[in-house]
């Protein structure tokens, strides 16, 4: 098995926030079981998908933060995250998310973390309809500073199904 947290991500993690308590890691049967391990066999397709979910969170950040009107440092500040790594969810699909900002990103904007690391790709998910919503949901969006009302509709009923779907419940 492959860890979605590495040694690498381990590193920026305590360089960016040398405060901050960090564990190597817990007891495999737990991790495991909770999504944290990509399987040994995993093809190239589980790796294009996890890309694509990556992409997808960003741009569903990226668009709640307009939504509310903040910066990067705003909702940096409000989530208690890092500015850097949220520019870097934002803007690159295969930067890995730290689990605590995924959580931090959930609690900030009331959606359940647990689908959340799903969605992020911070935790493993083969559902092909999770996959499907959240490419269909970035290949709607469009880059503008200020969402439209169509984008909000969009933004909204993606929110919703990441809220409440059966697909992201296990």
């Amino acid at each position: 098995m492959k860890m979605l947290i590495d040694k690498d991500w381990l590193r920026r993690a305590i360089a960016t926030s040398p405060d901050a308590e960090f564990e190597a890691g817990g007891p495999v049967a737990l991790l495991d079981s909770i999504g944290m391990f990509v399987p040994s066999d995993a093809t190239e397709e589980l790796s294009q998908s996890v890309v694509q979910l990556k992409y997808a969170f960003g741009i569903l950040i990226k668009m709640l933060r307009k939504q509310s009107a903040l910066t990067v440092a705003a909702l940096s500040a409000a989530a208690r995250v890092s500015e850097d790594e949220l520019r870097m969810i934002e803007r690159d699909p295969h930067h890995k998310a730290g689990p605590r900002t995924v959580h931090q990103l959930a609690e900030y904007f009331h959606i359940d973390p647990r689908r959340m690391m799903k969605l992020s790709g911070s935790m493993v998910t083969t559902n092909e309809n999770v996959r499907d919503e959240a490419v269909r949901f970035a290949a709607k969006s469009d880059d503008i500073s200020s969402l439209s009302s169509e984008e909000r509709k969009m933004l909204n009923e993606f929110v919703k199904y990441v809220n409440e779907s059966q697909d992201l419940a296990n």
